[in-house]
């Protein structure tokens, strides 16, 4: 064996060496900082039936909803998760939420709630209630834990030992993102791919033209 090859074999060998001391190293770093705090056990996501409801005031005009009643229909749609999940339920308590509800039905609709999912029931008695109708929402919807840090008083001097549950937003948001909830509780076969609606969604993303998310209005009844 000439010199050369000897020092070509020394040089690999010290490679070899000096990359599993780094490999320990961040093993032993990692061990460091997680033994500096007592970093909980992240709960899991729950995935449970939700029953949501909402009293609603009809504007002066009787042609929409207050601005309030429309935040708040958003708000607890987006709440419930996918539209078309949702069991919708509209009762009216006056004769203008009567009115009103045939045309929330079709708001509801154009926004993409399922038809058959929507009900809407006779008139009710008013009386000691607030508001001209109600809606509640019936679905499975996904209860996340809510992400906080452990100790604020720390977080800029000792963040490792004041940061919260890791990995809770990445979670919250991969748990948000789910079609389905019941995705969450068991895994089921995936159905065939659609290539037409994949083909429409990326013609309309490159036409400006993508759908909005849950806004409930009038515009289109």
């Amino acid at each position: 064996m000439n010199k050369t090859t000897l020092l070509t074999l020394r040089l690999s060998a010290m490679a070899l060496t000096v990359a599993a001391l780094a490999a320990c190293g961040d093993r032993g770093l990692n061990a460091e900082r997680m033994g500096r705090y007592d970093q909980p056990n992240l709960p899991a996501v729950q995935v449970k039936p939700s029953s949501l409801a909402v009293n609603l005031q009809v504007d002066r005009n009787g042609q929409g909803l207050t601005p309030q009643s429309l935040e708040a229909v958003n708000q607890l749609l987006k709440q419930q998760g996918r539209l078309e999940k949702q069991t919708l339920t509209l009762t009216p308590w006056t004769v203008r939420g009567e009115q009103m509800a045939n045309r929330l039905s079709n708001a509801l609709q154009n926004a993409g709630a399922d038809k058959r999912r929507i009900r809407v029931m006779s008139r009710v008695p008013a009386a000691g209630r607030s508001g001209d109708l109600q809606m509640q929402s019936q679905a499975l919807a996904v209860t996340n834990t809510r992400c906080q840090v452990n100790n604020p008083d720390l977080l800029m001097v000792k963040p490792y030992e004041a940061v919260g549950y890791l990995g809770c937003a990445n979670q919250n948001n991969l748990a948000q993102m789910v079609a389905d909830p019941r995705d969450l509780i068991q895994a089921r076969t995936l159905d065939d791919a659609d290539g037409v609606v994949i083909v429409n969604s990326i013609e309309r993303y490159q036409k400006n033209e993508v759908k909005d998310l849950i806004d409930i209005n009038f515009d289109e009844d």
